[in-house]
C-alpha cells in the first residue's frame, strides 16, 4: 500500500550474467505489474547488449508473460 505522502516505486533490472553487469533498467510506480514491464525491459536489454536474448530467468511476478 502506498505511503500517504509519497508514492512507492519498483526497480527492474536486466543483467548480463556472463559478465555480471546490468544492461537495462526501468523504474515504475509500485502498482505496475511485473509482466507489463517485461517487453519494454527485454527490448532495452536486447538493444543495449546488441544481441538477441536467448534465455531469461524471472521471478513469479512475471508469470503472466507469454512466450
Amino acid at each position: 500500500m502506498p505511503h500517504k505522502k509519497c508514492p512507492l516505486f519498483q526497480i527492474y533490472l536486466a543483467v548480463d550474467t556472463e559478465n555480471e553487469l546490468p544492461i537495462a533498467a526501468d523504474v515504475t510506480l509500485s502498482h505496475v505489474n511485473d509482466g507489463d514491464i517485461e517487453p519494454t525491459l527485454m527490448s532495452k536489454a536486447a538493444e543495449a547488449s546488441n544481441t538477441n536474448i536467448k534465455f531469461v530467468m524471472m521471478d513469479a511476478g512475471y508469470e503472466s508473460v507469454k512466450e
